[in-house]
């Protein structure tokens, strides 16, 4: 898909504010805890960590079509709520859903934030799987950006959002990846992956692909944000109908098992040879 001179706001607004004004943002987003997505808004930023999703917005932008306009959007694991709310910001219909995996209300931030910049965004404490037939082929555009690495189930969770999707919608995808090794599973909260109890597959990006096009989805263009991530615009190409699914939490579990076993097995050879060459000395 040829990038293109896009219309689009590529900002939220700049939203003035007195210093009693600005005092109280920054007190309400201390209430509100850690943000992960960075907003400006009203002379303070919801957080001084990074930056993050502007970079990733940047790449993503591009691809987007010239108008959202009335267009009808599904972001899947909307965190903070930036993509939601720059999206609503252009004219899309946006709903924006997350299930608070932490302790960290991220649909409160978000909710707090459209109350800041009334973009028309809606947002909703709920599982991709947990909306109802009602939404099925609905959505012309859906994102999901940072979360397939935290679904204890990806073929069904797919499997779903090709339901809501409407025929040749967009799918914005984005997902930590491992470019130098085989996929990596692990088990429920073992925070073995970067301390993080809710990561559960760290997938090469060929089988991420495989995934994707499995359950009905057609690579349209690569977008390139950095090594450890893939991010990647999809079309839905055809309905799935499938029944089964390849990731189950036994199934996973049963993966996480083997690899623990055969590192094991790795590190018993290692000692085994390295007491071997000591014993030569």
């Amino acid at each position: 898909m040829p990038k293109s001179k896009t219309s689009l706001k590529l900002r939220l607004p700049r939203i003035k504010a007195t210093q009693a004004e600005h005092d109280e943002t920054i007190n309400k987003i201390a209430s509100l805890r850690q943000f992960y997505h960075y907003v400006e808004i009203k002379g303070t930023q919801t957080t001084q960590v990074h930056k993050h999703p502007l970079p990733v917005w940047d790449e993503i932008h591009p691809l987007i079509p010239l108008t959202v306009k009335d267009m009808k959007c599904l972001d899947v694991g909307c965190n903070s709520g930036f993509y939601s709310l720059i999206l609503a910001a252009n004219g899309a219909d946006v709903l924006g859903i997350d299930i608070n995996q932490t302790d960290i209300d991220v649909v409160a931030q978000a909710e707090w934030l459209e109350s800041e910049f009334k973009t028309g965004a809606k947002f909703q404490r709920t599982d991709v799987l947990d909306l109802p037939s009602s939404h099925h082929n609905q959505y012309d555009m859906v994102l999901c950006l940072g979360v397939y690495h935290h679904l204890p189930d990806t073929d069904t969770a797919l499997q779903k959002i090709n339901k809501l999707m409407k025929k040749d919608a967009l799918l914005f995808f984005g997902s930590v990846t491992n470019r130098f090794g085989e996929s990596q599973y692990y088990a429920e909260d073992s925070a073995e992956f970067a301390n993080d109890p809710y990561c559960y597959r760290i997938a090469t990006p060929e089988d991420i692909l495989e995934d994707l096009q499995e359950n009905g989805f057609e690579l349209v263009e690569e977008i390139p944000i950095d090594s450890s991530v893939y991010y990647g615009l999809f079309k839905k190409v055809k309905t799935t109908r499938k029944k089964t699914t390849r990731f189950t939490p036994d199934k996973i579990a049963e993966i996480v098992a083997q690899q623990r076993k055969a590192k094991e097995a790795e590190l018993k050879k290692s000692k085994k040879s390295a007491k071997t060459k000591k014993s030569k000395k």
